[in-house]
């Protein structure tokens, strides 16, 4: 497995270190609780990515809907900074 992979994040490249990232840590980077995470995966917008039973979630596909959040004035560009810090493992 690669030590990390690149992302672009509101057209900027992103080299991320972790390849999931957790409920609470999606659910920080979109500025929901956990529930409303939840409600994201089943309406569709997110995707588990796990086969070991406990929700991760790709990086890709949140940054994906973090954009599409920010541009549409639902989320502060912060979630950015917030999502970044995860990535990068200084948080």
């Amino acid at each position: 497995m690669p030590d990390g992979f690149e992302l672009v994040l509101d057209g900027r490249r992103v080299e991320s270190r972790r390849v999931t990232l957790s409920v609470a840590e999606a659910a920080m980077v979109l500025d929901v609780d956990d529930r409303g995470l939840m409600l994201l995966i089943a309406q569709g917008y997110l995707r588990d990515v796990s086969s070991e039973g406990e929700v991760r979630l790709g990086p890709s596909e949140l940054a994906g809907l973090a954009e599409e959040r920010v541009s549409g004035g639902l989320l502060g560009e912060w979630s950015y900074v917030v999502l970044v810090a995860l990535l990068s493992g200084s948080l």
